[in-house]
């Protein structure tokens, strides 16, 4: 994974916080939330098959943007874009 990209992430959240974006409080309250993940097992098809690019490594994602880490931060990501 080298440094460069926990770096990069780094420094994304951290300017998203001391802008007023909660990016690890709201990542974690819903990676938390047992109704998140009860809707996700209700919904979870796993014959499904995505294309290889969505499951390679993106951005700050090691295990690609489909991971649970992407989802539960989309929120806080999408609140740092207007920054």
């Amino acid at each position: 994974e080298g440094i460069m990209k926990p770096m990069a992430r780094r420094t994304l959240i951290n300017t998203a916080e001391k802008n007023g974006v909660a990016w690890r409080d709201i990542a974690e309250e819903l990676g938390n939330e047992p109704a998140v993940k009860q809707a996700f097992a209700e919904i979870e098809n796993k014959s499904v098959e995505y294309p290889e690019y969505y499951l390679q490594p993106f951005h700050a994602y090691a295990e690609g943007n489909l991971c649970w880490q992407a989802a539960v931060e989309a929120e806080p990501a999408t609140y740092s874009m207007a920054l």
